[in-house]
């Protein structure tokens, strides 16, 4: 009688691993301690393994994406449908969810943008978008006139 074989499992440091763990959560460090890596080293092993598997994990997110039907459009409509729900007769639950609904309608259609205002020292107050602060090369010591 001939032993069936066990699925192969991925070994631990193997690129399927970390890329089925870091799928879990999107969280590079945990998904390398998952694998196996020290608490120590993780941070560094797991920026290193996301950036070096990007390609795999993208396709990998495409590929759900594409199987639960996820797209840009069908999240729209769901956020509208709940931030469009009557008020009248709302469980408070429901009320923070419809609220939160609307501001990520808001959010995605520009009417929200989060800015930060810098000031330079010179009387001129720059505002900056929180979502461009990595690009413009100020930081957190600059806004609070820490710089120097």
């Amino acid at each position: 009688m001939a032993k069936k074989k066990k699925p192969q499992r991925a070994r631990a440091g193997s690129p399927k691993l970390f890329v089925a763990e870091y799928l879990i959560d999107h969280n590079a460090t945990q998904a390398a301690i998952r694998c196996g890596y020290s608490k120590g080293s993780a941070p560094v092993t797991g920026a290193r393994l996301s950036t070096k598997y990007k390609a795999t994990i993208e396709a990998k997110i495409a590929q759900s994406n594409a199987r639960l039907e996820v797209t840009a459009d069908r999240i729209r409509q769901e956020l509208a449908e709940l931030a469009y729900l009557p008020i009248e007769g709302i469980e408070p639950h429901m009320l923070r969810a419809k609220c939160k609904a609307l501001e990520l309608l808001a959010k995605h259609s520009g009417m929200l943008v989060e800015r930060h205002e810098v000031n330079t020292g010179e009387g001129i107050s720059i505002y900056i978008p929180e979502n461009d602060r990595s690009t413009t090369g100020v930081d957190r010591a600059d806004e609070e006139g820490l710089d120097g």
